[in-house]
């Protein structure tokens, strides 16, 4: 068995207390407006293009590619992916290095030893390992044996999910986590669809279920994106969930642009492209608004 992941970062001081070695899953059953991590939605391997190191009167690619999965438009590398069979010819052959391959398949044993190189670490800081993505739980079935083999290590694990997963299948592992992070972002089921390209409903009841086992463990994760989930309304609703599921730790997370290049480099279409920064001003104002709750704000 295997889990197919595309970054891997050691002695990372954010997603969760001490020192960590976060795991980003790939797949995610959302495509959220704003994500900083667009090579992370897809649950296959992905391409980066990175056009300015390509030559425009190369494009060797295009020509080495026998499935015809690469075509040049405008001076810059489309790939198709359902032609794809991710041979790697592409990547290896380019004489510029402007093809980079996104996302590698891991064994069970090979991601075990790799955090646990770190175990001190860990203990000396309190840290662990946290899973992220794209979407964790989108692997159930290797996420669940990989959490096994760590937990005999008593390894913290940490756990940042989107909300939409089968909770049936998922409890059992969610259950061994020490941290979740659970995200909300727009809780108007019309709105969700147009952001994140579903309804809001199971994320919702995943919450209210889970937060009945386990609500001491979860911090729900809200991105400030100026005009969309920091419109009044959806602030007031996030404020009643929290309240409702008698959860008291939210993180708040500032819209930034660190994600904009990787859109380019994928031929994705950056919708939010144009959306202003929040000032210093508005974060303290969104702060305030969740002031009654143990808030902090992302740095």
């Amino acid at each position: 068995m295997k889990g197919l992941v595309f970054d891997i970062q050691r002695f990372s001081l954010h997603d969760g207390p001490g020192i960590r070695t976060v795991i980003f899953f790939k797949g995610c059953p959302l495509q959220c407006s704003w994500c900083s991590n667009p090579e992370g939605q897809d649950a296959f391997i992905n391409i980066f293009f990175l056009m300015d190191k390509c030559r425009k009167d190369c494009f060797k690619c295009v020509n080495l590619c026998k499935n015809d999965a690469i075509k040049k438009s405008n001076n810059i590398v489309i790939i198709d992916y359902s032609k794809c069979n991710y041979c790697s010819i592409c990547i290896e052959k380019c004489p510029y290095n402007a093809l980079k391959k996104v996302g590698n398949w891991y064994s069970l044993e090979e991601l075990v030893c790799i955090v646990s190189k770190d175990i001190k670490f860990y203990e000396r800081s309190s840290g662990g390992v946290t899973f992220s993505g794209g979407e964790p739980t989108f692997q159930i079935d290797f996420l669940k044996i990989l959490v096994n083999k760590l937990k005999k290590l008593q390894m913290s694990l940490c756990l940042e999910t989107c909300g939409y997963f089968d909770y049936d299948k998922c409890i059992s592992t969610l259950r061994k986590m020490d941290l979740i992070y659970f995200d909300l972002k727009v809780l108007d089921n019309m709105e969700a669809e147009l952001y994140t390209g579903k309804g809001i409903d199971i994320i919702e009841n995943n919450l209210k279920r889970l937060s009945s086992v386990v609500s001491e463990k979860i911090t729900i994760r809200f991105p400030l994106i100026p005009g969309i989930t920091t419109k009044n309304h959806n602030l007031n609703k996030i404020k009643k969930l929290l309240a409702d599921n008698k959860i008291n730790n939210i993180e708040l997370l500032p819209f930034h642009k660190l994600g904009i290049k990787k859109y380019e480099m994928l031929s994705k279409k950056n919708k939010l492209k144009n959306v202003h920064l929040l000032s210093e001003e508005e974060e303290v104002k969104y702060l305030n608004f969740f002031s009654s709750f143990n808030v902090r704000i992302e740095q």
